[in-house]
């Protein structure tokens, strides 16, 4: 399921062209909505992917996104705040003013949040802090080398929120080792 407001970012191919990559999208299903009003039941993904989103809403919003994945791995790819400027409640960051004067003006650019002249772009530390704060115990965090004001976050719920066993478990019995 991939869930945008915006329709113009949805990919658009030729079958006859790329039949295999049109054999992949039809097995998507987009789906037309603001992520704030999207509707995440508890378990119903087995990974929730955040991609460019995040840095864009104002923290309630993030919050929000973020508790309602809550049970659900996250990789989380997202603009960090290039310094310390600005602070909203426990977190810190950079207030950003999105494109545009007016919402039709920001509805109208594909990269500009949707409908807030405002969003806020966590410290790495903030952001571990709000993931942590909703539920992801387990953060783990890789800058890629060729975008350094990105970040990608891979966050894992509490183990009994998904049901994870807890016992031990030995890698790779049956296969002639033991770990």
């Amino acid at each position: 399921t991939a869930v945008d407001v915006r329709t113009v970012r949805w990919p658009d191919l030729d079958p006859e062209a790329t039949p295999e990559m049109a054999a992949l999208l039809d097995s998507i299903t987009f789906v037309q909505s603001d992520i704030r009003e999207f509707v995440i039941e508890r378990n119903e993904y087995d990974l929730i992917c955040i991609l460019g989103l995040l840095h864009h809403l104002e923290v309630p919003d993030q919050v929000a996104l973020i508790r309602k994945c809550t049970g659900t791995p996250l990789l989380i790819d997202t603009r960090i705040a290039s310094a310390e400027v600005d602070a909203v409640g426990d977190y810190r960051g950079m207030l950003i003013k999105e494109h545009g004067d007016t919402r039709e003006e920001r509805d109208e650019v594909p990269t500009a949040s949707w409908g807030n002249e405002t969003s806020f772009r966590h410290t790495e530390e903030s952001l571990t802090r709000l993931l942590r704060d909703c539920g992801y115990p387990l953060v783990f965090q890789a800058r890629p080398p060729h975008r350094r004001e990105y970040t990608f976050y891979f966050a894992l719920p509490r183990a009994q929120e998904k049901g994870y066993r807890r016992e031990k478990r030995t890698i790779g019995a049956g296969r002639g080792s033991g770990v």
